[in-house]
C-alpha cells in the first residue's frame, strides 16, 4: 500500500434502466419500459453496513483494526478488531490496551525514519506474518525467523528499504544492509508474533520502515503498535486475507477522519 491513501469517497451509480421498443404481433405499437429488478417492485437497494467507530471508508475490507488514542502524546492506545457479518459490523474481540510508539503519534506526510513515532493512516496488512516461535495456525502465510532474517531500515538502499531481506551474514553490528537495519531472529519477545502494517510500502522515501504489530506491553515501541502475546496471537489467527483487512492507526485523530 502507498503512504498515502485517498480519502474520496466512492460515487455510487444509479440503476440502469432499459429501454426496449417494439411492436406486437397483432400489430400496433407498444412500447417495454424495463426498469431494474429493485426498481421495478418498488424496493430499493439495501443500504451499505454502517462503518464502525464512524469510519468513512474501508476499502472493501471485511476485517478493521482501529488504534486510537487520547493525545499526540500517548504512548498508550486502544485497540479495536471489528467484522462484518450479515451486513453488521461487531467487535470480534474486547477492546485491549496497547502500546506505541515512544514520541507519540505523526500524520504519515510529516514522519520520519527513526524519530519514534506511529504513523497515522489507513492501511492493508502484509501478506506474510513473522515470528520467532512456531506458527500457531494463521490463515496468512507464516514465516518462522531464522539467523540471517532482516528488516531493512536503511533508506539509502533504494526499492529494498522497508522490506523483508535475509543474508547469510548475521552479525548485526556490521549486517550487510546498514542504516538502522533489524535483526529480526534476536527480536524477542517483542517479535515472537508480528504482522506488518503497510506504511510506506513500496517506500516513497524516508519516511519510516519496519512498522509492525507485535507482542509486548512493558514498554512504548519505536513506533509499532503492540500488545499482549495471548492477545496478539487471537488477533493473527482470526484475520483472513480473503477478508481483505485494514488497521487504522488514527492516534488522536477521529476515526471519521478516514
Amino acid at each position: 500500500m502507498s503512504l498515502f491513501a485517498s480519502n474520496a469517497p466512492a460515487t455510487s451509480r444509479p440503476a440502469s434502466v432499459v429501454v426496449r421498443l417494439g411492436r406486437a404481433a397483432a400489430g400496433g405499437a407498444v412500447v417495454a419500459l424495463l426498469v431494474g429488478a429493485a426498481a421495478a417492485s418498488g424496493a430499493s437497494a439495501p443500504p451499505a453496513p454502517r462503518l464502525p467507530m464512524g469510519l468513512s471508508r474501508v476499502d472493501g475490507s471485511r476485517q478493521v483494526i482501529v488504534v486510537t488514542a487520547s493525545s499526540a502524546r500517548s504512548t498508550v492506545a486502544t485497540l479495536r478488531a471489528f467484522a462484518v457479518t450479515n451486513g453488521v459490523w461487531h467487535l470480534a474481540f474486547h477492546p485491549m490496551r496497547a502500546r506505541v510508539g515512544r514520541h507519540g503519534w505523526m500524520s504519515a506526510t510529516r514522519r520520519r525514519e527513526g524519530d519514534g513515532t506511529t504513523p497515522e493512516g489507513i492501511f492493508t496488512v502484509g501478506t506474510t506474518f513473522y515470528g520467532t516461535r512456531p506458527s500457531t495456525g494463521t490463515a496468512f502465510r507464516f514465516h518462522r525467523l531464522v539467523p540471517g532474517d532482516y528488516w531493512d531500515e536503511n533508506p539509502t538502499t533504494g526499492a529494498a528499504y522497508n522490506t523483508f531481506r535475509h543474508s547469510s551474514n548475521t552479525n548485526c553490528a556490521r549486517n550487510p544492509f546498514g542504516g538502522g537495519t533489524e535483526c529480526l531472529w534476536r527480536g524477542s519477545p517483542a517479535y515472537n508474533y508480528l504482522a506488518v502494517i503497510d506504511f510506506n510500502t513500496p517506500a516513497a522515501g524516508p519516511f519510516g520502515s519496519g512498522i509492525f504489530l507485535h507482542t509486548g506491553l512493558a514498554a512504548a515501541t519505536s513506533g509499532c503498535v503492540s500488545v499482549a502475546q495471548v492477545e496478539l496471537v487471537r488477533i493473527l489467527r482470526w484475520l483472513r486475507p480473503s477478508a481483505s483487512p485494514r488497521i487504522v492507526l488514527a492516534g488522536p485523530t477521529a476515526p471519521s477522519r478516514y
